[in-house]
């Protein structure tokens, strides 16, 4: 595995990572007080994250002949980590009293979240089966 290979599967877990943080961060807002305001900011780029991650991955499988187990372990992690965060999510959003805003965003985050889970299902599952 050559270097500029190790470091776009670098970058793709550090995309992953902040699309992750963005979530969080949402969440620990929305524990204090009003959260509208990163909910937007996660809404501009935290799909964009994810997405170019996901696109450099499977870019990176499908060119790296010897990266094929790295990366699907990646996405078996990003499934796992992102089907906890869906679930923490739920989890503080439910157990908070906030107003109907907050709570409207908390729940596109738990779907934003679900989606992101799928994906990571059904890529690594055609993964899988080639």
């Amino acid at each position: 595995m050559g270097l500029l290979n190790s470091i776009f599967a670098f970058i793709c877990v550090v995309l992953q990572l902040m699309s992750l943080a963005f979530v969080w961060l949402f969440v620990i807002e929305m524990r204090m007080g009003d959260a509208s305001s990163l909910f937007d900011v996660y809404k501009k780029n935290g799909d964009f994250l994810f997405w170019s991650s996901v696109v450099m991955e499977i870019v990176l499988w499908l060119t790296v002949p010897g990266m094929q187990r790295v990366i699907l372990t990646m996405f078996i992690i990003s499934l796992i980590v992102w089907l906890l965060s869906a679930v923490g999510l739920m989890i503080f959003s439910i157990g908070k009293k906030v107003d109907g805003l907050t709570k409207r965003n908390a729940m596109s985050a738990v779907k934003a979240s679900v989606i992101n889970t799928i994906t990571f299902c059904i890529i690594s599952w055609l993964f899988m089966v080639k």
